[in-house]
């Protein structure tokens, strides 16, 4: 066997984790963006991640492969039985990053003072 061919679906697999990666790096700037206080916008982030997606999974099951954390899922391989597409997962996390972004621009842009 190649020994590059050995390596095909690492790099795959670290290429799809540089992509999540950067996708979650823009929904936390988004984030960022909207919250006033930094620590605030630290905190509520991982109470959403740790808490608030479990919550709003085991209320509605059907809801809960479009969230972040599961698309992420999705996109990387991870376990769970209900999950999207690879594509699907990435298309849902590109979808969050763009609405966390265009939510803190505009909150941004209604607090500046200038």
């Amino acid at each position: 066997m190649n020994g590059a061919a050995q390596f095909g679906p690492l790099a795959a697999l670290l290429g799809k984790i540089a992509l999540v990666s950067i996708w979650w790096a823009v929904l936390g700037v988004g984030v960022g963006l909207a919250a006033r206080h930094q620590v605030a916008a630290i905190v509520g982030s991982l109470l959403w991640v740790m808490i608030g997606e479990s919550i709003l999974i085991s209320l509605m099951p059907e809801v809960g492969k479009y969230l972040p954390s599961n698309a992420t899922s999705a996109v990387t391989g991870g376990p769970g039985e209900e999950l999207l597409s690879s594509a699907g997962g990435a298309l849902m996390l590109a979808a969050w990053s763009a609405a966390a972004i265009g939510a803190g621009a505009i909150l941004m842009r209604r607090r500046d003072v200038a």
